[in-house]
């Protein structure tokens, strides 16, 4: 363990050293001793080591899903400090999903929202994943109009398909991203409609189809949401196959999607009694 440790320490970021360093601690180094090296490294004046600190400390949340208590403090204490930007974007992305983060901390971690670091923005929303309060809601709204699309996108992801969020403001943020000027963003939020049901995702659905979109987001909304609006629309491109399918048998995910949606569009309008005998096949 403290041979990989070392190598991590002067890599943090390789794949390689991380993997190695999580195999000679889940083959039997005690815990206490992990957490004693993890404070001690976060302790450190080495921005690199500090780094591999708080991956070490990520090894023992993956175990236990709660980071230890007096690591996890640290942490929360490096955040509030406005630490340097590498080391806070690799504890955010620690968060996420943590189950130690509570809805009243979230307040003191909404600086970030407004950080001039692209990076900073994009881990805090990596942060929110997994959780739903109001402040989180407020955040991820103020990041849904972000001027960088990928931290847009992430915050779109964050609000319509992995948070369990609805609300008016919510449900408009979606419906605005939806005309998003990128094809992620709008996709995501389409997602969001649909997960939400909201009946007006169906114009947007409609439109990106008819603009020839291969997506496997938009058919996952048409199979979430069916609406008697898609069987005309999804019917003439079901002996399609987008350009990502290969040659060797195996079927990619937008056209498995597809053959899902239609089955989902299929199954509501012969449950209505709007479907003829011909509109069994699957797109199999």
């Amino acid at each position: 363990f403290y041979s990989a440790l070392r190598r991590l320490r002067m890599n943090p970021e390789n794949r390689t050293h991380k993997r190695q360093c999580w195999q000679a601690w889940c083959d039997g180094v005690p815990d206490q001793y992990v957490n004693k090296q993890v404070r001690s490294m976060l302790g450190s004046r080495s921005l690199s080591t500090q780094i591999a600190g708080v991956i070490i400390a990520g090894f023992h949340r993956e175990s236990y899903n709660v980071f230890d208590k007096d690591v996890f403090n640290i942490l929360v204490n490096m955040v509030n400090r406005k630490t340097n930007i590498r080391l806070l974007a690799r504890i955010l992305d620690e968060f996420s999903f943590c189950e130690d983060l509570h809805d009243d901390m979230w307040p003191s971690f909404s600086w970030i929202v407004e950080h001039s670091s692209p990076l900073a923005r994009y881990s805090f929303v990596l942060a929110t994943l997994g959780h739903d309060s109001p402040v989180v809601e407020e955040c991820l709204l103020k990041l849904m109009k972000d001027k960088v699309i990928n931290v847009r996108d992430w915050a779109t992801f964050s609000v319509g398909t992995i948070n369990n969020m609805d609300s008016g403001a919510i449900r408009n943020a979606l419906i605005e991203n939806a005309d998003d000027s990128d094809e992620g963003v709008r996709h995501e939020a389409i997602c969001g409609m649909a997960r939400l049901k909201m009946p007006e995702v169906s114009a947007f659905i409609i439109r990106e189809i008819e603009n020839y979109t291969e997506s496997n987001l938009i058919y996952e909304s048409m199979a979430v949401f069916p609406r008697a609006e898609y069987y005309e629309v999804l019917k003439p491109l079901m002996d399609d196959k987008c350009g990502s399918d290969r040659g060797n048998g195996k079927i990619c995910k937008c056209c498995l999607a597809k053959r899902d949606a239609w089955k989902a569009v299929n199954d509501l309008m012969k449950a209505s009694g709007q479907s003829d005998a011909a509109s069994t096949r699957t797109g199999e």
